[in-house]
């Protein structure tokens, strides 16, 4: 989970996180901070200088304000048997709204820029946490591994959609 403390940011891997200009045609110049390690192994986060304010308030007021204390509890999948769950409704609105809104969304309904990385897992642990769900270690490292193989197989569909629809492009202008 990324943190703001004595007014740094530190990414999910705990390491300071490290301020970059933006090279791409649309946000060019534009600054923002993520993991500093390379990107073949970098983490999840992400966070664009413009948000950075409001983030860091929200991080800050959240580690001022001390926590509503919890049980913890275990809790296992639903089954047939034990029917659904307010946790297994959250999840599936949250999917919902991913495979329907014209408009990617992060967190409470906030706009992501197409160039900014979701961390989905990170939602999911998040999620899990708001609805007491305590996760043995060994499933987190399994969910995080099916996320990330998710996530890059569409990342991959993507892709190859966005080469075709440029080839169809090119064919149509040399038509007309």
């Amino acid at each position: 989970m990324a943190r703001y403390t004595d007014k740094q940011w530190y990414c999910h891997c705990g390491e300071p996180a490290k301020w970059y200009d933006s090279k791409k045609e649309g946000s060019y110049g534009d600054r923002f901070i993520r993991c500093p390690r390379p990107r073949n192994v970098q983490c999840k986060f992400f966070l664009w200088e413009r948000n950075e304010p409001s983030e860091r308030q929200r991080y800050e007021r959240g580690s001022t304000v001390p926590q509503t204390p919890q049980s913890v509890r275990r809790t296992e999948l639903p089954t047939p048997q034990t029917g659904s769950s307010k946790l297994e409704s959250r999840l599936a609105a949250i999917s919902f709204d991913r495979e329907t809104s014209p408009t990617p969304r992060k967190g409470r309904g906030r706009q992501v820029d197409s160039e900014e990385e979701v961390d989905l897992y990170g939602e999911v642990v998040d999620l899990l946490k708001s609805e007491g769900v305590v996760l043995k270690e060994s499933v987190k490292i399994q969910l995080e591994e099916l996320v990330n193989l998710r996530v890059a197989d569409y990342e991959t569909k993507v892709k190859m959609s966005q080469r075709a629809v440029k080839r169809l492009q090119r064919q149509l202008l040399e038509l007309e």
